[in-house]
């Protein structure tokens, strides 16, 4: 009888295994070792995601961190849900006029300054005609 009040979780395979690593090895330890496979499987998963984008009217959150917003395409360089991993360093990995708006949040005082000045010229060449660049910094001053 399932009254809709309970919920299963099941577990993967994979999250089994880490479960064993943590007991066995401890948490950071087992963290080191199974960094690079989540790595890679977040790396596959944002290769697809950037390769099924449309070629016009994207919305893009740069540098998001935990701070994903719904019908945008999320870059950061950390892995999470919804979040495409991207080092925006490389640039922006779209085509050209090909977002209506860019968003950044607190992400472009963490750059250095000739990589901020590239990432404003990405945003640029990124931006359809009309488009519209949001960027907040907490002071910009300093």
């Amino acid at each position: 009888m399932d009254s809709g009040l309970i919920s299963e979780t099941r577990t993967t395979p994979l999250q089994s295994l880490k479960r064993l690593a943590v007991q066995l090895l401890g948490r950071e330890r087992a963290n080191r070792i199974t960094a690079p496979l989540y790595d890679w499987l977040a790396q596959r998963r944002s290769a697809r995601a950037l390769a099924a984008l449309p070629a016009r009217d994207l919305l893009l959150n740069i540098g998001c961190g935990p701070n994903t917003l719904d019908g945008w395409v999320n870059l950061d360089m950390a892995r999470g849900e919804n979040i495409v991993v991207w080092d925006l360093r490389l640039g922006l990995p779209v085509a050209d006029a090909s977002c209506a708006a860019i968003f950044g949040e607190h992400v472009i005082e963490h750059m250095p300054k000739e990589a901020a000045a590239k990432l404003l010229r990405e945003c640029h060449r990124a931006l359809q005609k009309g488009g519209v660049l949001r960027l907040s910094t907490p002071d910009a001053g300093r």
